[in-house]
């Protein structure tokens, strides 16, 4: 089955040390939410209606920005409310993405992340396992005014905080794979991961279907 994005939305900010937003998660089959959030402190986590996101990575430069990559496999569908939680400092602000076709076990594929200083173009890469994988980035830069490099594109953008989720568009091959953030000369910092899509439905009946046959 060919991932596909389905939806994304940004999700607000707020001074404090816990940050909670309404999002609506499109329905689908085998479902994927990720959120990208810019902060400063330490997070300790995120929950939808209370269940916890997993952690990707989180990923700074020396000074500002901060951003984490956190996702959810087979989330509840419809109106629900994205909690993101630090032991200190202020959780600035966050975006969310939801995508459709993604295998719900064994995720991220891989993962990696990449951070500078004083830059106008940042490559996120990571080494990508299983072909047809999806690339997906959180990346946070301090300028506002971000945008898609080559073969990426961008999902949702808070200029407020510099705050984007970025992905392939299309499953891509197995190897170093990438992603790539433009904007005014400054600071970012990025988690990147690739998700697997999820078996075809022929794929998943083909050893049942031999077994009937009497074969192996």
């Amino acid at each position: 089955m060919a991932i596909a994005n389905t939806g994304s939305g940004d999700a607000g900010n707020t001074n404090g040390t816990s940050h909670s937003t309404s999002i609506t998660i499109p329905s689908g089959s085998d479902v994927l939410i990720v959120s990208g959030f810019a902060f400063s402190g330490t997070i300790t986590g995120a929950t939808i209606d209370g269940n916890a996101m997993t952690l990707i990575d989180t990923n700074s430069t020396t000074s500002v920005p901060h951003t984490g990559l956190f996702c959810y496999l087979s989330p509840p569908i419809g109106s629900k409310t994205l909690v993101i939680n630090s032991t200190s400092g202020v959780v600035v602000g966050g975006v969310w993405a939801s995508y459709s076709g993604v295998k719900q076990s064994d995720q991220p594929d891989s993962n990696a992340k990449n951070q500078a200083t004083g830059v106008s173009t940042l490559t996120f890469s990571t080494t990508v396992v299983d072909s047809d994988s999806w690339l997906i980035a959180a990346a946070t830069e301090n300028q506002g005014n971000a945008t898609a490099g080559t073969g990426t594109t961008q999902r949702v953008y808070q200029s407020s905080w510099g705050n984007g989720i970025y992905d392939s568009n299309t499953g891509v091959a197995s190897g170093s794979r990438s992603l790539v953030v433009n904007f005014a000369t400054g600071n970012i910092a990025g988690v990147i991961a690739s998700f697997k899509p999820a078996p075809s439905a022929s794929n998943s009946n083909f050893l049942p279907n031999l077994l009937t046959l009497g074969v192996g």
